[in-house]
């Protein structure tokens, strides 16, 4: 363990990296799948037969500028990062046997190696304790689980609208309390970013697109938190964008600091 600033430290256990703070903090937020690379353990392990593979890169650095820029203003933020392959392991699915709340990943399961079983629950410990500890001295109804991803293409169901930011709250039945959804949308929107919010009815038929996995899912329900999964477009996570990511990762700290410090 590493003690960065104010009590901030730096974490790895078992492929997870946890950055937090002595106290509880009101936010908690998880990178599932800006991960290693998944060549440095070809034929180590089976690959998932079902599900995406790919990682969501450079979601990381975002997030701790975040977590970074808070704390100057002395807010806490609680970070779990994933740093496992998602060819071998996807951490935003349930494990085989478990609770599936997300129809469009029917039939996926996070890991089809069993001696993986470990990696994977430290990582979901490791959330839950956080999640769990911010709960117990605030109460549930003060706390913000955010499920961070990034997006390369712009979902075709949303054409011809593009966005900088996709929200997903499973329809708004993840927002427990209030309307935090809403107003991150609408204070996003204010600092010049297209935001997709979903509402209580999906925009078409086949549902919104990326409208929440497992993870937010699954820790709204168990704690009674307000969660969010917040997808972030390419073009923040790219080389030539890193001035962009960088006021990305101001501008989300702003509107914690607002609303939970």
């Amino acid at each position: 363990m590493v003690t960065l600033e104010a009590g901030l430290t730096l974490r790895n256990s078992n492929f997870s990296v946890v950055l937090s703070h002595p106290k509880a903090s009101r936010v908690v937020i998880s990178v599932p799948q800006d991960t290693l690379m998944p060549n440095d353990f070809l034929g180590s392990f089976a690959r998932r037969k079902r599900g995406i593979h790919g990682r969501d890169r450079h979601v990381w650095p975002i997030v701790h500028d975040c977590v970074r820029l808070a704390l100057k203003r002395s807010m806490r933020i609680d970070t779990v990062r994933f740093l496992f392959p998602r060819a071998f392991i996807d951490a935003n699915r349930e494990a085989a046997g478990g609770p599936n709340f997300d129809d469009e990943t029917l039939g996926q399961t996070a890991y089809d190696a069993p001696e993986l079983s470990s990696v994977y629950e430290t990582y979901h410990g490791e959330i839950a304790r956080l999640i769990g500890r911010s709960c117990r001295r605030f109460g549930s109804e003060k706390i913000l689980f955010v499920d961070m991803h990034g997006f390369g293409v712009q979902p075709e169901r949303l054409a011809p609208r593009t966005y900088d930011l996709i929200l997903g709250t499973a329809s708004r039945t993840t927002i427990s309390h209030g309307s935090v959804d809403r107003s991150f949308a609408g204070y996003m929107r204010e600092r010049g970013y297209t935001v997709f919010l979903p509402e209580e009815q999906p925009v078409c038929s086949e549902g919104d697109p990326y409208s929440a996995g497992h993870t937010t899912r699954f820790y709204s329900r168990r704690f009674g938190v307000n969660a969010i999964q917040i997808e972030i477009a390419r073009r923040f996570r790219v080389r030539e964008g890193e001035a962009d990511g960088k006021r990305l990762a101001a501008d989300m700290a702003e509107f914690f600091i607002a609303n939970y410090a």
